[in-house]
């Protein structure tokens, strides 16, 4: 297992002959935590997708981020 690709909130790893596409989990407590989700699996000729997947992701993280402080404020 080797990660490719990892932002905050998602990571590429390759493992088992392909490229799992993951979120990450939150951990606030022991009581309280979610592990990594498997969201989506590429083939290992496809690994230079994973800049435009990941640019993707951080852009909809931003406009969830910018989503968010519009309804707060």
């Amino acid at each position: 297992m080797k990660t490719l690709k990892e932002i905050s909130t998602h990571k590429a790893v390759k493992e088992n002959g392909v490229i799992n596409i993951y979120s990450i989990g939150m951990y606030f407590s022991e009581d309280l935590n979610w592990g990594d989700e498997l969201l989506w699996t590429i083939a290992l000729e496809d690994e230079d997708d994973l800049f435009p997947i990941f640019e993707r992701l951080e852009e909809n993280n931003r406009c969830n981020v910018a989503e968010l402080n519009a309804a707060l404020f």
